[in-house]
């Protein structure tokens, strides 16, 4: 190879390092510090549901085998999508046009609550500003914030949240408790569960569980291979240097006599 196609080659590795470090680099900086809606308009989820219980479920919409949840919409922080849900019977019911502000916590109705977050949230940060009373958002804050391995997206962080609220119907005891994981760099929903225990004064206790478990999700660059692959770019780049600097050495001026 002569000289000048080396350094044509060698200008090009350069060119090339430099910009999949610029990409990398960029993209790591909006994932630590990007705050606010994490979807874009098309992007989906599909979720497997597991309900069990020792006698009867709590309600029946509980008793689903698995669901879709499709953004349709992406307005400043206020997210509208569609639900699609099958029932274990065999039916279907889609929901079109629910939306829910992430920011705020503003729904369309209350069980538009909880299926998106804002993006990056980090532990003790409140998960809505202003949701409904009713709601168990309500004042609500991300417990922690902890890794785990989710289909698709691989290792990443998730936002957890644990609440637990107790009301009385006629003599009886109802406690339900509930469990959140959220994708912290979309701020979609990763799994729940949902936990309900009927204490009566007389007869037995009955329990109802609802788990919801993401099975496949639009592909996106996993969060947690930004940092890896940041570092062997650098890597490659400080190879590249030291064989280019070897190079040249080896390489002896021609004698002037010659």
């Amino acid at each position: 190879m002569s000289i000048r196609m080396n350094k044509k080659f060698v200008f090009l590795a350069f060119a090339y390092v430099f910009l999949l470090l610029a990409v990398i680099g960029s993209q790591l900086i909006v994932v630590v510090a990007a705050q606010g809606v994490g979807v874009s308009e098309g992007d989906w989820v599909k979720y497997d549901c597991y309900p069990s219980t020792n006698g009867t479920l709590y309600h029946p919409n509980m008793n689903m085998t698995w669901m879709n949840v499709t953004v349709l919409d992406v307005l400043s922080t206020n997210i509208t999508y569609q639900a699609t849900v099958r029932y274990a019977n065999g039916s279907e019911a889609t929901f079109t046009a629910t939306w829910v502000d992430v920011a705020t916590g503003h729904v369309s109705s209350v069980y538009a609550a909880g299926y998106f977050i804002a993006a990056n949230l980090t532990a003790g940060e409140l998960i809505y500003t202003d949701p409904p009373p009713e709601t168990v958002f309500q004042g609500a804050t991300i417990n922690e914030t902890i890794w785990g391995t989710y289909p698709v997206v691989g290792y990443v962080e998730v936002n957890h949240l644990n609440t637990t609220d107790t009301w009385t119907i006629g003599t009886t005891v109802v406690t339900q408790s509930l469990n959140y994981y959220w994708y912290r760099a979309t701020g979609i929903l990763a799994k729940s569960s949902t936990y309900i225990l009927e204490q009566p004064d007389v007869g037995p206790s009955t329990w109802s569980k609802l788990e919801i478990v993401t099975i496949d999700i639009i592909p996106e660059f996993p969060p947690a291979l930004i940092l890896p692959l940041f570092m062997i770019a650098t890597l490659a780049a400080v190879w590249l240097g030291k064989t280019i600097w070897s190079t040249k050495k080896s390489i002896k001026k021609p004698s002037p006599c010659a």
